[in-house]
């Protein structure tokens, strides 16, 4: 269980991170399938 949420609280600090680094809109839509199927 403990390990889960360290799995779950790393996804969703990458996904942030990935927010953070390309600007908003087009970029992200973009990028967010490529990100995803990355996984």
């Amino acid at each position: 269980m403990l390990l889960s949420w360290a799995i779950l609280v790393r996804y969703l600090l990458g996904f942030l991170a990935i927010l953070a680094l390309t600007t908003p809109g087009v970029l992200f839509d973009l990028g967010l399938p490529i990100w995803v199927c990355s996984l």
